[in-house]
């Protein structure tokens, strides 16, 4: 008798105590996360209330683990069946209350569990192009136009709230195309989380910067705008470099440069500029090439 009641206890401790581990152990370490996944998990999750929660239940599964053990032990020092079950019934209520702690640090693993699995995946070792620009530009028509990537794709900014990733090939070769949210001409400590995410692939993905600017103006932004986003986000990332594009030619009126101007970037640091259509397909292999050329 001593043995059954002792066993009920450490098995329903091993059992509470394991499945909270294994909850632990499935989540990457933080640290060893590529520095641009760990700047999306601390915009969508943070960083710190993914350590405090994986904290909490890890001492969680150790409390059982230990009241486990202890209340076992005692059970087998025991001489009446009575004493037996209320040692039982005081060891199943302790884990229970411990688990019942466990809910709030457990519902936060479960948020970055989506979380994860929302998370494109990107390769830092492929030649990477970033797509940016204002909202509304067409970024994410170019994307789709240029790989194999297939973000949505709509007539109202904003659409692209996290980052997709395509590839193409240039001469049996691939490159990555990264679709990144719109930015906006604001300081970066005025960023909104989807604009964020934008920054976090400016910051971290090593490559080439695709700028788009759209020079009919449609997508809402004037190009004076949308030439000095481009000049701060060349001073916030002077390490980055950038390739130009003027898109919708298809809709343009005049010539581009007349459209454009000064874009006042270092000559090092501008690579090309082009003109394209994601919906004629103007310019599209042109500066598949050009693009391939540079990274490969």
């Amino acid at each position: 008798m001593r043995k059954l009641n002792s066993a009920k206890v450490q098995a329903f401790s091993d059992t509470a105590s394991s499945t909270l581990l294994k909850y632990v152990k499935a989540f990457p370490t933080v640290e060893a996360l590529h520095p641009f996944y760990r700047e999306l998990v601390d915009i969508g999750i943070g960083v710190d209330e993914l350590r405090i929660a994986l904290a909490r239940v890890q001492g969680a599964a150790e409390t059982l683990s230990s009241i486990g053990r202890r209340k076992a032990r005692e059970i087998m020092r025991m001489q009446s069946q009575e004493e037996m079950m209320a040692a039982q019934r005081e060891a199943l209520g302790r884990m229970t209350s411990v688990l019942r702690k466990a809910r709030e640090p457990l519902e936060v693993l479960s948020r970055a569990r989506e979380y994860f699995r929302s998370l494109p995946e990107i390769d830092p070792e492929i030649p990477t192009v970033i797509v940016a620009g204002y909202p509304n530009v067409g970024k994410s028509q170019l994307t789709r136009a240029l790989s194999t990537a297939k973000p949505e794709v709509s007539s109202y900014p904003f659409t692209t709230k996290g980052v997709t990733v395509g590839v193409f090939e240039v001469g049996r070769r691939r490159i990555q195309v990264v679709d990144t949210p719109g930015l906006l001409d604001r300081a970066p400590e005025r960023r909104n989380e989807i604009e964020r995410k934008a920054a976090a692939a400016l910051k971290h993905l090593g490559g080439i910067v695709l700028y788009l600017i759209d020079p009919t103006e449609r997508c809402g932004y004037p190009v004076e705008e949308q030439i000095s986003l481009l000049q701060k986000l060349a001073g916030e990332f002077p390490w980055m470099r950038f390739f130009v594009v003027a898109t919708k030619s298809d809709l343009m009126e005049g010539k581009f440069d007349d459209k454009l101007g000064e874009l006042g970037i270092d000559g090092e640091r501008l690579l090309g500029v082009g003109v394209v259509s994601a919906v004629s397909g103007e310019g599209i292999e042109e500066l598949k090439n050009a693009l391939g050329h540079l990274l490969l």
